[in-house]
């Protein structure tokens, strides 16, 4: 799971990553759809996943390392940025076999995913979507994975 990164600020802990990397891994999905790339850490660790694997990445911000840590793990084939709001992208969605959300999310946010008709019937075709839930209840039933490293945790819809 080892890759390169132009930057040293803000990311997540090793053991989110892992299980990230585990998780996708496991289920071997062929497309992935990220909303919230930051800094592309967490397409990139699941890009270094599955070979042939596509990821289409959006943020609504084009944050300045975004575009260097691709290139610099040579995922350019493999990683599509595009700058796009998660509401413009829940508006006209794509298909996906996962499908990672990580926009400082709250239960508004993932409501308004569960309440997608897209995504709704995405689910009963057994696509899978994950969510950052590190404002979640550990309680929550959807929560999937706690970081040693609180507050961060994975949920599934």
């Amino acid at each position: 799971m080892n890759f390169k990164k132009y930057h040293t600020g803000w990311q997540y802990p090793l053991d989110y990553l892992s299980f990230l990397y585990t998780f996708t891994q496991k289920h071997s999905p062929s497309k992935i759809v990220e909303i919230g790339t930051r800094y592309g850490d967490t397409a990139i660790t699941m890009a270094k996943t599955i070979p042939n694997v596509t990821i289409n990445t959006y943020d609504y911000i084009k944050y300045e390392y975004i575009e260097p840590n691709i290139k610099l793990n040579k995922l350019e084939n493999t990683i599509n940025f595009q700058q796009k709001d998660y509401s413009k992208w829940l508006e006209d969605p794509e298909d996906f076999d996962l499908l990672y959300i990580d926009i400082d999310n709250n239960k508004r946010k993932i409501d308004q995913f569960r309440q997608s008709h897209f995504i709704q019937k995405a689910l009963t075709q057994d696509k899978i979507i994950i969510f950052e839930a590190a404002r979640f209840e550990l309680t929550d039933p959807s929560i999937i994975f706690k970081s040693k490293t609180a507050p961060y945790k994975l949920g599934r819809l």
